[in-house]
């Protein structure tokens, strides 16, 4: 869990997306975001088919595997 919450956050920064853009992405409230981020909540498959998505419309080749 603690790599995909590294990866995640890594990705995010790298991109410069901050986590009220992921959360907006994902029609969440940024703390409801930021409990993804931290490992408290979990990520739901549609959640990161989203983010995927809009990681590889910036360029950036990852798969679902590698958030949930």
């Amino acid at each position: 869990m603690e790599n995909r919450i590294t990866k995640l956050r890594g990705y995010r920064t790298m991109l410069d997306l901050t986590q009220q853009d992921m959360a907006e992405l994902l029609g969440i409230s940024r703390r409801t975001y930021q409990d993804k981020e931290a490992g408290t909540s979990k990520l739901s498959l549609t959640e990161a088919i989203k983010i995927v998505e809009e990681f590889e419309k910036r360029g950036l080749s990852v798969s679902v595997a590698e958030f949930v």
